[in-house]
């Protein structure tokens, strides 16, 4: 029977065989992790079944590629899913896929990129190329890459709907190293030929000629030779943190297409996904993380890809969004730290999709060093996954509880016993009719054009997005976190206080309807800079 979200007391709710159910569920790798981790992976899903009632799983698989010498080979993907139908007949699998050809080892492990394709004609000069010069992967602006996929896609599509296990399968999950750009945390990009070309593409389709595109950019530049700004023109003048939207209107025009074209390609592919699928299948997609990425880019969070949620959630192509717990917090201190998201997840939840929590926490059966700290014993593990629950439920979320190296993170009979009790509370709230809108004392609102405006530094947005998320969650009250694009199409749940941590780009038509929804509110406003 097919799996669907509908809305329910103001809140996006899956349904499976017409049932309403918590999205609690378990992630296991079958990629990159050879036999031993394969039967690792097995072994977990069976215990997550068996013991704590859990059959919604996720495991990462290679997308079949339509090679040049062989076509597309689905004997693998058949194999997989049988496996893991094997370790659980009533599974709901969410199959989350890699979106760059892949290389296989005899092992059965893959590479992220196969070489074959990287120096073929058809990916000839394709390359994201960053402004060190060095390439990472294909460029998201490649038009013979994305032609490429989308077919693939579609094909993989209906080859899972003609399979005996067509109504096993949940949701489609396709990644591009979660969407953000591959450029590394000293880079910028991307310089491809892919890149310049739909640069120019978006310039004339947004001016009506040189002429006006001069005007606007306070400099002479024409269609035909303008370039994706470098490094040095991203900064401001005078070091200030913030850019003049007016003066600096190429690179903020930059820095929308650049976000803007991310979650076009995310659309296009939900939308292949639905279509193939007939509306069988869900969409999902990592995608939002804009209160993580100000730490994850020396030049600003502008530079991620993320920055274009409004588009993502305007679409019905998107069914779900994800990404993991914020690591802010979790390289030291593993039970004490918060539970952080990295999306305005109640904004995602206002728009009627639903966002999964990824629980990567590293559990005391973590072995080898490096990395996250690991909890220190099995109640440590407990508490955490308790703690991180209570986060999931009060927001309306789902998860996944990770074992990403699938080394048996979660092989314990004792903590899906607590994972299970866990879901039942959570699917009480269900039965009776308990799951309702988050309704916070304070709504912390975040824009995304403002971050267009940041120079190319990630120290202003790394105090405002990144780490106040520290005090506000002991703020001793609760939060609810959204989009100002929400606050303004009247989405945000009435508050006692509204903080705007970044609301730098406010237009006149934005202000107006501020001050018209919130004027018949009993609040208070307050602006961090």
């Amino acid at each position: 029977m097919p799996v669907s979200i509908a809305t329910k007391n103001r809140i996006p709710v899956l349904n499976i065989a017409g049932q309403s159910t918590p999205l609690v569920s378990f992630f296991g790798n079958y990629s990159d992790v050879g036999s031993e981790g394969r039967q690792t992976t097995c072994d977990t899903i069976r215990m997550a079944a068996d013991v704590a009632g859990v059959h919604i799983h996720s495991v990462i698989m290679h997308l079949p590629w339509n090679h040049p010498a062989d076509g597309p080979d689905y004997q693998e993907t058949d194999t997989i899913i049988q496996s893991l139908l094997e370790a659980d007949p009533d599974t709901k699998l969410m199959i989350r896929f890699h979106t760059q050809p892949a290389s296989r080892h005899e092992d059965g492990c893959h590479t992220s990129l196969d070489p074959t394709f990287e120096v073929s004609d058809r990916y000839h000069n394709q390359l994201l190329l960053s402004d060190k010069g060095t390439t990472h992967g294909i460029s998201l602006a490649s038009e013979a890459w994305e032609a490429d996929l989308l077919d693939n896609v579609e094909g993989f599509v209906r080859h899972l709907l003609a399979q005996p296990y067509s109504d096993s399968i949940m949701a489609l999950h396709p990644d591009c190293n979660e969407w953000f750009s591959a450029v590394d945390y000293h880079s910028v990009g991307d310089f491809s030929e892919p890149m310049q070309r739909a640069w120019r593409e978006w310039a004339r389709r947004n001016y009506r000629d040189n002429a006006e595109l001069s005007e606007a950019w306070g400099s002479a530049f024409a269609f035909e030779t303008m370039q994706v700004p470098t490094l040095e023109e991203r900064r401001t003048d005078d070091g200030s943190a913030v850019l003049d939207p007016e003066k600096a209107r190429r690179i903020c025009d930059f820095y929308r297409f650049y976000n803007e074209r991310v979650a076009e390609l995310i659309i296009r592919l939900g939308r292949t996904i639905k279509m193939a699928s007939q509306g069988r299948y869900l969409s999902l997609f990592f995608y939002g993380y804009l209160f993580e990425l100000s730490n994850n880019f020396l030049h600003g969070t502008q530079q991620s890809g993320h920055c274009a949620l409004r588009k993502i959630l305007d679409s019905e192509s998107i069914d779900m969004l994800s990404g993991p717990i914020s690591y802010f917090e979790r390289w030291d201190v593993a039970e004490n730290g918060g539970s952080y998201f990295m999306c305005p997840v109640d904004s995602i939840t206002a728009n009627g999709k639903i966002w999964i929590q990824e629980d990567d926490a590293r559990t005391y059966l973590k072995t080898g060093n490096g990395g996250l700290t690991p909890a220190k014993s099995l109640e440590s593990t407990l508490h955490i996954a308790r703690k991180n629950m209570a986060n999931t439920i009060v927001h309306n979320a789902g998860t996944w509880f990770m074992d990403l190296p699938a080394q048996g993170w979660l092989k314990d009979a004792r903590i899906w016993q607590e994972i299970g009790r866990l879901n039942r509370v959570y699917r009480g709230l269900y039965e009776q009719n308990k799951a309702e809108m988050f309704q916070a004392d304070v709504a912390v609102i975040i824009d995304e054009k403002s971050i267009y405006a940041m120079d190319a530094s990630n120290e202003l947005m790394q105090s405002l997005l990144y780490k106040n998320r520290y005090v506000l969650s002991r703020i001793g009250t609760t939060c609810g976190y959204y989009l100002l694009s929400d606050l303004v199409g009247g989405r945000v749940p009435q508050a006692k206080l509204y903080i705007f941590l970044n609301a730098i780009d406010v237009r006149a038509d934005e202000r107006r309807c501020i001050a018209d929804t919130l004027r018949q509110q009993v609040c208070t406003l307050l602006w961090l800079y």
